[in-house]
């Protein structure tokens, strides 16, 4: 029976089935192959494949496929492959390797279309030349030695490169070759208990020496890799010191190439470069100065040299000295200017505030005469009334104490209500006028 898939048919198009009236299309469990409890549908719908363990019969998957395919999902299923290795004496060795094969996505392995793993599993064995040579380097009578050298080259084939099949994963379980027939007459004739328990020797021997070839293998890989690394890390090494030599070549003695080469890494700017230049080529133009003098042996012109340098240096200081007491002398200016200007805004403050109070006084004592007079001229209209209907007589009118209220409400008030106040400056105290004439003294003396 072929593994994994193990039934594929086509599907023609699904049936209506069930009573009068309500039939629908339905897939009945004769048009698909049987599934033992393992297996599993993948029916496929044009290009596309669907996995179904127990498939309804009115699934719509299941009624829209074209085909089904039964794909074993069994864990580990073991499957032989039995692969023909010549010898040196052209006969056979018979290898039997075993694999323990899972499919863990049925519609990939479907839609690959490989029904039997058999023919890849045998294809990845012939891929490894290394199995024929071992074969071809011993003789028929030497299949022990075969046998020992071909589970190893398997083993270690299988461990570095791992067999490759779309949906499936595959695992090496076991490796065996079958005794050459010329070889079991011999056997045969020897005792069948002396002949099992050397075949259990011979077998326990042949894992262990293949255990050991394959420790081996990877260790001579492990070995392999860490000198591969050493390798690399000793030429980088050489090609920094290589490299570092060729700097210190290039620089020398000479600071500004040191300088000029840390800008190029990236350790310094631009305006350090340039003060080192600066500084270097101040120093060399002082150096060639002093030898030139020095050849000539004027010691009074390297004398007078040192005293100009002297008196530049000392004018610098002065300057400088002259600078910062100009700039000390304008921020009291400016200080005394500021204070002077705060001063006058406060005195223009509080004579606009007295001027503002003032006015409020006169509007105020405007309002109340204006009322006054209002009261008077009722108590006169009320007067004139009575003395006109001849009622006067006949009250008791206070008539001094009218004339006095005249007298006292008659007169106009200090200042005309369309006329604008005068606004009077208000005194100032000594303090001030000091403190102003103190200011004013400061800035002549500048």
């Amino acid at each position: 029976m072929p593994y994994p898939i193990t039934e594929q048919c086509p599907l023609a198009e699904a049936r209506k089935h069930g009573r009068a009236g309500f039939k629908r299309k339905q897939r009945v469990a004769a048009e698909l192959p049987p599934a033992r409890p393992h297996q599993a549908y993948v029916f496929q719908i044009g290009d596309r494949f669907t996995v179904l363990r127990h498939p309804r019969p009115d699934h719509p998957d299941a009624i829209e496929a074209t085909s089904v395919s039964v794909v074993d999902m069994a864990m580990g299923v073991s499957v032989a492959v039995r692969l023909p290795v010549a010898s040196q004496d052209a006969q056979t060795f018979q290898v039997d390797v075993m694999f323990d094969c899972t499919v863990v996505d049925a519609s990939r392995v479907v839609k690959s279309g490989l029904r039997d793993v058999t023919a890849p599993l045998e294809q990845y064995l012939r891929e490894h030349n290394e199995i024929f040579e071992v074969g071809l380097r011993r003789g028929l009578a030497e299949w022990k030695e075969f046998k020992l050298d071909v589970t190893a080259q398997i083993k270690a084939y299988a461990h570095f490169i791992q067999p490759t099949v779309p949906g499936m994963r595959i695992a090496l379980a076991a490796v065996d070759v079958q005794t050459p027939p010329p070889i079991s007459k011999v056997e045969g004739t020897l005792g069948e208990d002396a002949g099992e328990q050397r075949v259990a020797d011979q077998k326990a021997e042949m894992e262990r020496d293949a255990e050991r070839r394959t420790r081996e293998f990877r260790v001579e890989m492990q070995e392999r890799e860490r000198e591969a690394e050493l390798r690399n890390r000793e030429e980088r090494a050489e090609f920094a010191r290589t490299q570092l030599d060729h700097d210190y070549d290039a620089i020398g003695n000479d600071p500004v190439r040191a300088t000029i080469l840390a800008n190029q890494y990236g350790a310094i700017g631009h305006e350090d470069v340039a003060v080192t230049v600066g500084e270097q080529d101040r120093r060399e133009e002082e150096h060639r100065e002093k030898l030139r003098l020095e050849q000539r042996g004027d010691a009074q012109a390297l004398l007078d040299r040192e005293e100009r340098l002297r008196l530049e240096r000392r004018a610098d200081y002065r300057a400088v000295a002259e600078q910062e007491h100009e700039d000390k002398l304008r921020r009291e200016v400016w200080d005394r200017e500021e204070k002077l200007a705060e001063i006058e805004a406060g005195r223009k403050d509080m004579i606009r505030r007295e001027t503002w109070d003032r006015q409020d006084r006169r509007d105020r004592d405007e309002r109340e005469h204006q009322d006054r007079l209002h009261a008077l001229d009722l108590r006169l209209n009320l007067l004139r009334e009575i003395a006109k209907h001849g009622y006067l007589d006949q009250i008791n009118v206070d008539v001094e104490g009218l004339i006095k209220g005249l007298q006292a409400d008659s007169g106009k008030p200090a200042v005309d209500s369309g006329q604008r106040p005068e606004i009077v400056e208000p005194s100032r105290d000594a303090a001030d006028d000091q403190s102003i004439e103190d200011l004013t003294e400061d800035d002549d003396d500048y």
